[in-house]
């Protein structure tokens, strides 16, 4: 090669080149500070594996990068022992983004007024600069969106977040350990109303047959009454079918022979089968709440009406990786100030899109609940992997990523994500939530609605009976 450093070449090199090995070999003797300043300019590029050899001293010189640049004679074993070794880095700072995304990194005071700096990455973050020895320097963004941060790093403002974002061409992200998917969580289906209890241990086809069986026998009834005594006598009858099905007397007074025999049994067996399983159904329904329908499809999603919230970092990520066709247009973008207000209080009135650290944070802020607030629609979209982020040109982003790999796989990782659920409620980020508050309230127009909604369905039926009677006068 030529005797002056190549810089036109490292400047034009892949990125992937970072971990590649370089000899750099000159027939000249070592000029110190020519080559120092060739250093430092490949290193900011990211190359740190630079091995230059004089063939006209026959001298091989590594690099130290720390505490100071300086060049030093080594040999081709001790350079295999120490490349890209930085297990001392001497206090070297490192720029790292710092804002709240929680459980992934936030910020609060303590009691002695001394900031701190929390979350799970945010604490892996910190323990791996600190088993280097670095410095950690927090630049904190100008709000809590992802996008503050990506934005610092394109600027070169910090060297990392202590986030998990997704790769693209302004900034690497430590190597895949783990394939991440979204999922939209929905409000859990609200208590039923009490009056909807009257009609909730059977469904409709039940009732339909319910409702063909006292017609019918109540009109077979009626016709035996004619052709014994002459009249038509519905309204009897049907009281009669209903005592039976309320399991309650009934007499049959008026009909006799071996009719009465034949009605009696089927009254006997139909008032008991219906009445016990109704009974025991609403007593059990009664005991343990029931629910209307949880949304379980994007398809009821859709027809629910209910929005979901996004803020424009998440917009841009689902239109980066996918999102279904289905939910665009209950889709709606707000700033992600708003999201966090309504999500973080566990609003009920939309719906939201979570990773799987996140969920995993409401779920345990909401397992004190017999009735979880947001239950999970289990359909996975948007896979991506994620990673932290970091600059394309930063050293000690290989380091990292295998630093993230043997913490993934010790399952340090997964630890420091649990403690992270625990003290951002502990924190006030979330708030371990109740159902609801019990205090006294007073009756509201539900308590009242059975009691008017049997009310008028025996009018109802005093009314038809009425009527089908003046109708049979005629004939």
């Amino acid at each position: 090669m030529e005797n002056r450093p190549p810089y036109e070449l490292f400047r034009k090199l892949d990125l992937q080149f970072q971990l590649s090995d370089f000899l750099l070999v000159i027939d000249v003797e070592m000029e110190e500070n020519k080559w120092k300043h060739f250093i430092n300019f490949a290193f900011k590029l990211g190359y740190t594996k630079i091995l230059i050899h004089s063939t006209l001293s026959g001298i091989s010189y590594d690099k130290l990068l720390f505490p100071n640049l300086r060049l030093r004679a080594t040999t081709a074993k001790d350079y295999a022992v120490f490349r890209d070794s930085f297990g001392n880095l001497h206090r070297y700072p490192v720029r790292v983004a710092a804002y709240n995304n929680v459980p992934r990194s936030f910020i609060y005071t303590n009691f002695q007024g001394k900031i701190v700096h929390t979350g799970y990455y945010m604490k892996f973050a910190l323990a791996f600069l600190r088993s280097r020895n670095a410095t950690f320097v927090p630049v904190y963004t100008g709000s809590d969106s992802p996008q503050n941060c990506t934005l610092a790093i394109q600027n070169n403002k910090v060297d990392m977040c202590a986030d998990a974002l997704s790769k693209n061409i302004y900034f690497s992200v430590t190597t895949e350990i783990r394939m991440a998917a979204a999922n939209v969580i929905v409000p859990h289906a609200k208590p039923l109303l009490p009056y909807r209890y009257l009609t909730a241990p059977f469904n409709a086809h039940v009732w339909l047959c319910v409702a063909t069986y006292v017609i019918l026998i109540a009109g077979f009834m009626s016709l035996i009454h004619r052709a014994k005594i002459g009249r038509w006598d519905f309204s009897r009858q049907l009281l009669e079918v209903f005592n039976s099905l309320l399991f309650g007397a009934f007499k049959l007074a008026n009909i006799y022979g071996g009719e009465k025999y034949i009605i009696f049994a089927i009254l006997f067996i139909a008032g008991f089968v219906y009445s016990t399983e109704y009974s025991g159904l609403l007593k059990s329904m009664m005991i343990s709440e029931v629910f209307e329908s949880e949304i379980t499809t994007f398809e009821e999603l859709e027809e629910s009406g209910i929005p979901i919230l996004i803020d424009p970092y998440d917009r841009a990520l689902f239109e980066r990786h996918y999102i279904p066709d289905i939910l665009r247009p209950v889709v709606r973008t707000v700033p992600s100030e708003t999201l966090l207000k309504y999500r973080n209080n566990l609003d009920q009135n939309y719906a939201y899109v979570l990773f799987p650290d996140r969920w995993g944070m409401f779920e345990y802020a909401q397992h004190f609940l017999r009735h979880p607030k947001f239950r999970r629609i289990p359909i996975d979209f948007c896979f991506l992997f994620a990673g932290f982020p970091m600059g394309n040109t930063w050293f000690l982003k290989h380091h990292l990523s295998r630093s993230m790999f043997n913490g993934f796989e010790s399952g340090v990782l997964d630890k420091m994500k649990l403690d992270s659920f625990r003290e951002a409620v502990s924190l006030g980020y979330l708030n371990y939530t109740v159902t609801e508050h019990l205090e006294a309230k007073p009756l509201g127009l539900n308590h009242f609605l059975t009691s008017a909604i049997a009310l008028a369905l025996g009018y109802s039926l005093a009314l038809i009976s009425f009527l089908i009677e003046l109708m049979a006068l005629k004939f």
